[in-house]
Parts: C-alpha cells; structure tokens; sequence
C-alpha cells in the first residue's frame, strides 16, 4: 500500500484561502496571481503540475501591470520549478 502525504494538499487548500483572502481586502493593491508548480510533487516518480490561479491574470494582455518570478528548489525528492504571476490593480 503507498503512503500518500496529504500535507500539501493542506498547504495548497490554505494558499488558496490566503490568497483569496488578501486579493479581497480593501488596501490590497493586487488584481490577480497564479502559481505554477512543476516536479514530483509527495514524492511520485513521474511529474505533475500543479496550477493555481486566484483572480484575474491576462496573460496575454501588453497594458497589464506583470510582474513574474520564477525559481528552482532542490530536495531530496528531485527539484521542483515554481513560477509566479502578479497582477497589480
């Protein structure tokens, strides 16, 4: 039987709540994001993605104010590649 950490369905469930929250609050300065998250996410062999988007992102649109980062992590379990939209108000 494989064992199957539920923990970063718990960290993805609360981004989301986090997220939603802050893009909601009346200061907030932040029309949209969207995350993507590539490798072997709970240790599986074969690679996945997992893609999550929290309000409005045109990717395609010159005028948005976008900002994007992109990153490398290391572990054990191999690395994994993480990108990040923001979109300003």
């Amino acid at each position: 039987m494989k064992w199957i950490n539920y923990d970063l369905y718990f960290f993805f469930s609360f981004l989301k709540q986090a997220l939603t929250i802050l893009l909601n609050s009346e200061p907030s300065k932040i029309k949209g994001v969207k995350i993507v998250i590539k490798g072997r996410l709970n240790g599986v062999p074969r690679a996945k993605q997992k893609i999550m988007t929290i309000g409005d992102v045109p990717a395609q649109s010159i005028s948005a104010n976008l900002d994007y980062a992109q990153t490398a992590i290391h572990n054990s379990n191999g690395s994994y590649g993480l990108q990040v939209w923001v979109v300003e108000k």
